[in-house]
C-alpha cells in the first residue's frame, strides 16, 4: 500500500515558507507606504515654497520700488510700491507661523495651506545702486506633523533675489 499524503514535516515547511514570504511582503509593502507618505509631506512643502517665492520675486520685479525694509536692513515684512493703484502697496508679512500678502486696500490673505508651516522668515534690502532695489527672501516650510510619525518630518529652506527693475 502506497501513502499519497503529506507529511507533517512537509506541512510545516510549506507553512514556514508562506510565513516567510508573507512576512516579506509585509515589509515591503509597508516600506513603500513609508516613502509614498514622506514623498507627499516633501512635495507639498516643495510646491508651496516654490510658487509662494516666485510670486513674492514677481511682485519685487514689477514693482515700482521698495518701501521696507530700508537699504542695508532686514525685516519680518516687506513693503512694494506698485503701478497698479488696487495693489498699492503690496505689503508681505511673516506673522506666527503664516506669511501673509495684503495688496492695497483688499483683506490680508494667508500664504501656502494648513498642511504647512512658516519660520525664519526675512527680507533684506540688498539695494547697491539707486537706480534698482534688490531684495533677498529668505523662509522655511516645514510640513505640519499633528501624528508625529517621522515619515512626516520635512523642512526645507528656500533663498531668492530679486531687483526692481529701472527707476
Amino acid at each position: 500500500m502506497k501513502n499519497s499524503g503529506l507529511t507533517m514535516i512537509e506541512i510545516m515547511f510549506y507553512l514556514a515558507i508562506s510565513a516567510i514570504i508573507f512576512l516579506a511582503s509585509f515589509f515591503v509593502v509597508n516600506f513603500i507606504n513609508q516613502v509614498k507618505v514622506k514623498n507627499q509631506a516633501v512635495a507639498e512643502v516643495e510646491y508651496q515654497g516654490n510658487i509662494i517665492m516666485d510670486k513674492m520675486l514677481q511682485s519685487v520685479r514689477t514693482s515700482q520700488g521698495v518701501n521696507t525694509p530700508i537699504v542695508g536692513a532686514s525685516d519680518t515684512s516687506l513693503s512694494i510700491s506698485m503701478s497698479d493703484s488696487s495693489k498699492n502697496p503690496t505689503v508681505y508679512s511673516f506673522s506666527g507661523n503664516n506669511i501673509t500678502i495684503k495688496e492695497g486696500a483688499s483683506s490680508t490673505t494667508n500664504l501656502g495651506n494648513s498642511n504647512i508651516a512658516f519660520s525664519s522668515g526675512t527680507f533684506t534690502n540688498d539695494s547697491a545702486s539707486a537706480d534698482y532695489d534688490s531684495i533677498k527672501v529668505s523662509f522655511t516650510i516645514t510640513y505640519v506633523n499633528p501624528s508625529g510619525k517621522s515619515e512626516y518630518n520635512y523642512s526645507r529652506t528656500f533663498y531668492g533675489t530679486a531687483s526692481t527693475r529701472k527707476k
